[in-house]
């Protein structure tokens, strides 16, 4: 800090101010090492224009998460989140995979914080965000579930029972192989959808309005989807032309049957609302 206060505009000043941080924070001097953090973040001499811009940014993260100033600290830890697309292309090996680790664990650490002060909004859009980016997380099926529950807190039925039915699929179903003709792929999502319908079909069986009225919206949307997917899939090349007119036929016929049961469980729901 010395260094800096004697030769403010050097060109190692950035490097001092941040070995002085490092420094008062091992020493447990943290209002000191936060103040000198914050002169490396705020000062229009460094800011951005420092390679200490990214790491200052999840240091007082976890600085105010230390002392309970959770709505800062989780601030920090999504600007940081902010940064990381930009940081990625900067570093590489050993570096990029701890810049990859410090990136989902302050933007895990956000959306935790939001749950916290009950910003759940934020806390989802958070969650999202990391399972998006770290899909075979660990913490993906925990985070899955939080994510459900915080919507079934705000009577967001249609998104929690999404979110749930998702999370039982991860936790009980393998993923269906890579379909090898078109006909393979329109059996393996007809018998997806048999598998839902079931499912949707016990909740709206157990009585509960609100739930049941989520899984008749659900099923009409995955219905729904279905009847597009077939409408837009790709008619295998080894077909005549003539075969290939008799497919298309038999698969817009399959399509209609879908948007007939999309049709009926959105006006079941519309019945029961």
């Amino acid at each position: 800090m010395a260094f800096y206060e004697e030769f403010p505009d050097s060109d190692d000043a950035a490097r001092a101010l941040n070995n002085a941080a490092a420094h008062c924070a091992r020493a447990g001097m943290g209002s000191r090492s936060m103040a000198i953090r914050h002169l490396l973040l705020d000062h229009p001499h460094f800011g951005a224009q420092t390679k200490y811009n990214y790491d200052q940014l999840g240091f007082l993260g976890y600085d105010y998460e230390r002392i309970a100033e959770y709505e800062r600290a989780a601030s920090y830890y999504e600007k940081l989140w902010s940064l990381t697309p930009g940081e990625l292309e900067k570093r590489e090996g050993a570096e990029l995979e701890g810049l990859r680790s410090r990136a989902s664990d302050a933007i895990y650490s956000a959306a935790v914080l939001r749950e916290s002060l009950d910003q759940w909004e934020q806390a989802i859009d958070n969650y999202d965000q990391f399972v998006f980016a770290f899909a075979t997380d660990e913490r993906v099926p925990e985070i899955r579930l939080r994510v459900g529950r915080l919507y079934e807190d705000h009577a967001r039925w249609t998104d929690a029972a999404r979110v749930s039915l998702r999370s039982r699929t991860i936790r009980h179903q393998r993923p269906p192989p890579p379909c090898s003709t078109s006909r393979a792929c329109t059996t393996a999502r007809l018998k997806m959808l048999v598998d839902l319908e079931a499912l949707y079909t016990a909740v709206v069986n157990t009585g509960a309005g609100e739930w049941g009225l989520a899984a008749l919206v659900a099923l009409g949307k995955a219905n729904e989807t279905l009847a597009a997917d077939l409408r837009t899939a790709t008619v295998p090349s080894y077909l005549t032309a003539r075969q290939a007119d008799e497919y298309a036929m038999i698969i817009d016929d399959k399509a209609y049957l879908r948007e007939e049961e999309a049709v009926n469980a959105f006006g079941l729901a519309l019945d029961k609302s």
